[in-house]
């Protein structure tokens, strides 16, 4: 069976709000943060070695208090 010509194609879906997209943003960045801090911990067993790059294997940090906060609480939100 062939599809009807006449049938319109489906409409593309809303684009995001600013909201949206800065919340998904800020997700993603806490992410990264996440598994980046992950690495640094199974790297930390080989910091007495020589070539261990001390500068390179640090934990990163919260940007400032309110984004600290807004991780606990996505943390604690999740299932």
């Amino acid at each position: 069976m062939s599809a009807d010509p006449s049938a319109r194609p489906p409409a593309p879906a809303p684009a995001p709000t600013e909201s949206e997209r800065i919340a998904k943003e800020k997700r993603r960045l806490g992410m990264i943060r996440e598994y980046w801090n992950q690495l640094c911990g199974i790297v930390h067993v080989w910091r007495e070695n020589d070539g261990y790059d001390i500068a390179r294997w640090q934990q990163a940090t919260y940007l400032d208090a309110s984004a600290e906060a807004e991780h606990h609480r996505y943390r604690a939100e999740a299932p």
